[in-house]
């Protein structure tokens, strides 16, 4: 039985014009072009959520939107494009469907808004965690406050401001008042040491003449109660004793000085300084002596009635 023999043109097909290249079938062209779609979309979405970080939300929201946008646009002409292919190969139009699909999934993530709650009272690593979930630009200020440290007094929102992915959250946390001045008065000058030590405060140390048993604090600055920052001074004023006087002294028609009390200093031989002092004389005082009068040899440098302590 004789065979059909399809005939074959042995003629060679004629040259396409210069710049056209040879024409393929519409299903491969778009099957490429939705497949590079998808691959570029997803691919630099990815990156962009991936990388990003709490400064620079807001630049990624923005790239990630403009991504959106863009993909939409892309996937809304090949889905109608593609719709004319559905009867040849169901599986791109339903393709075009699911990327569709998560597109509208991904902008309405986006852009959902949350309602933002009363923050106050609340730890500050309550709300670190809170605004790391929702995408927030968290900052933290510190005020001092009775309040146990970190507890959060107040912020900016306030409660019930819509809150966007990337918006910014502001929040004022207690942090512990500087220590209270004690009250020193009636201790001892060790206990001012102490104290001062303690806290790095700078200690001034002044004696007075007192009926209160002598190293005992008779007066401080700055009062008890006094809240203290940082290296802040304090000075104590403590009692001495009342020094004894030398027996001798002057006397109605005696030969001393009428202005000093328990050493008698003559008068009308010159100067008088306290014996291991840096004055030069040429007469010295051995112990002390009190100021009854006018100083005038400047003994009681102090000014507390007494000289050469």
């Amino acid at each position: 039985m004789a065979r059909s023999v399809t005939s074959v043109d042995p003629r060679p097909a004629p040259p396409l014009p210069p710049g056209e290249k040879p024409a393929r079938s519409g299903w491969s062209g778009w099957i490429r072009l939705t497949t590079i779609a998808v691959v570029v979309f997803f691919a630099g979405f990815g990156i962009g959520l991936g990388s990003r970080s709490t400064s620079g939300l807001q630049a990624a929201l923005d790239a990630a939107m403009g991504d959106l946008a863009g993909a939409q646009g892309k996937i809304a002409d090949l889905t109608g494009r593609l719709t004319t292919a559905q009867s040849d190969g169901s599986e791109l139009g339903t393709l075009a469907d699911q990327l569709r699909g998560q597109v509208t999934d991904l902008t309405a993530q986006l852009t959902a808004r949350v309602e933002l709650p009363e923050l106050a009272g609340n730890s500050r690593d309550q709300i670190e965690t809170l605004a790391e979930e929702r995408g927030w630009d968290l900052t933290v200020k510190q005020k001092e406050s009775a309040q146990s440290p970190g507890t959060v007094l107040s912020q900016s929102p306030k409660p019930g401001f819509l809150m966007s992915l990337g918006a910014p959250l502001t929040i004022m946390v207690a942090k512990p008042l500087p220590p209270k001045m004690p009250n020193l008065v009636g201790k001892k000058q060790k206990d001012a040491e102490a104290t001062a030590q303690k806290n790095g405060w700078q200690l001034s140390i002044k004696k007075e003449v007192s009926s209160q048993p002598p190293g005992t604090i008779i007066r401080q600055t700055p009062a008890p109660g006094t809240f203290m920052r940082g290296t802040a001074s304090l000075t104590v004023v403590i009692a001495k004793a009342p020094p004894k006087e030398q027996s001798g002294g002057s006397s109605p028609g005696s030969n001393c000085d009428p202005n000093y009390g328990g050493a008698c200093l003559t008068p009308g031989i010159g100067d008088y300084d306290c014996a291991g002092g840096s004055g030069n004389g040429p007469n010295y005082v051995y112990g002390t002596v009190r100021v009854i009068g006018y100083d005038i040899y400047d003994l009681d440098r102090d000014g507390d009635g007494y000289g050469c302590e």
